[in-house]
C-alpha cells in the first residue's frame, strides 16, 4: 500500500508528521475494524493552500462544490462516477491548510488540527477499501452517517480522549455529542440508524459517542457492523439491528451517557 502526498513546500518535518499519522491511523484501523491491510492499493492526499483552492479543485475534477463548513473530504474512486480515477488511486483525500478569518487573512491550522483531519479522512480511505464495494454494487446497505463518521472520528481521536488540552477538537466534539444525546434523550437505536437531525455536524458529534460506547461496552459489534457491510450480508445486518434494538431498549446506554456527562462536565471551559 502506498500513500502519495501532493503539496506545495510543506517541508520535511511536516511530511514526516503526515507519514507518522497515516501509519498510526492504519494500525488503529486494523485493530478497530479487525482487518489486515495487505491490498496493493494506492491513496493520494492533496494538501491544498486554502478553501478557495479546495473548491476550485473539486469543481474541476469532481464537478462538486463543497459546503463552506468543510475542511476536507475523501473521494472513493471506485465509485462508478469516478471510475476513471481508480487507476491512479483507490481514494483521494483533499484538505486545505490555511483558514480565512473575517479579515480575509490566511492563518495556518494548528498541527494537531491537521493531524486530526488527516487521520479522520485516511480512516475513510480504509473504510472504502475494505467494506464499501458491496455498497457500490447495490449488494449491501450503506452505513448511516453517525456510524461512518463517528467511527472515523473515534479512530482519529482514540489516543486523545484523556488528558486533552481544553477546547481541542476531539474533546469538544465528544462533549457536544454527550450534551446533545442527554439533552434530547436520544437512544442508541435512534442515533445508530440516523433517526434524528442529520444536519450540520450532528452525525459526527452523536456518532463518536456511539462509537466510544460500543468500543467500551460491546467491542465485537464494532467489527460486526463493518463486516456486515463488507460481506453484503443482509442477515448479518438484520441480526445487528436486532441487537442494537435490544441494547437500546434497556438502560445501559443511558447510564453510560450519564456517567460520561458527569465526568466530562468540567473538561471544556
Amino acid at each position: 500500500m502506498t500513500v502519495e502526498i501532493f503539496h506545495k513546500n510543506l517541508g520535511d518535518e511536516k511530511l514526516r508528521n503526515i507519514e507518522e499519522v497515516t501509519n498510526d491511523t492504519l494500525k488503529r484501523c486494523c485493530r478497530f475494524f479487525d482487518v489486515q491491510i495487505d491490498d496493493d492499493a494506492n491513496f493520494r492526499i492533496f494538501m491544498l493552500e486554502n478553501r478557495d483552492q479546495l473548491t476550485e479543485v473539486l469543481k474541476k475534477v469532481h464537478d462538486f462544490d463543497p459546503p463552506r463548513t468543510w475542511t476536507g473530504l475523501t473521494v472513493n474512486n471506485n465509485h462508478p462516477q469516478y471510475k476513471e480515477l481508480s487507476e491512479f488511486s483507490a481514494s483521494d483525500v483533499f484538505f486545505f491548510l490555511n483558514e480565512n478569518n473575517w479579515w480575509l487573512l490566511e492563518k495556518p491550522f494548528s498541527d494537531n488540527y491537521i493531524k486530526y483531519h488527516i487521520s479522520h479522512e485516511f480512516t475513510h480511505c480504509i473504510q472504502f477499501l475494505k467494506f464499501y464495494q458491496p455498497v457500490i454494487e447495490g449488494l449491501s446497505p450503506k452505513l448511516q452517517l453517525p456510524v461512518f463518521e463517528g467511527s472515523a472520528d473515534f479512530i482519529a481521536c482514540e489516543k486523545t480522549y484523556d488528558g486533552l488540552e481544553k477546547n481541542s477538537i476531539c474533546e469538544s466534539r465528544f462533549k457536544q455529542g454527550i450534551d446533545k444525546v442527554k439533552s434530547e434523550n436520544l437512544s442508541l437505536y435512534t442515533i445508530y440508524y440516523g433517526y434524528h437531525d442529520q444536519t450540520s455536524d450532528n452525525p459526527y458529534k452523536t456518532g463518536v459517542v456511539v462509537s466510544k460506547f460500543l468500543n467500551d461496552q460491546h467491542p465485537k459489534m464494532i467489527v460486526k457492523q463493518f463486516h456486515c457491510t463488507g460481506q453484503g450480508d443482509y442477515k448479518c445486518h438484520h441480526d445487528l439491528q436486532s441487537k442494537i434494538w435490544e441494547i437500546s431498549s434497556g438502560k445501559e446506554f443511558a447510564n453510560w451517557v450519564d456517567k460520561q456527562y458527569h465526568s466530562t462536565d468540567s473538561m471544556i471551559l
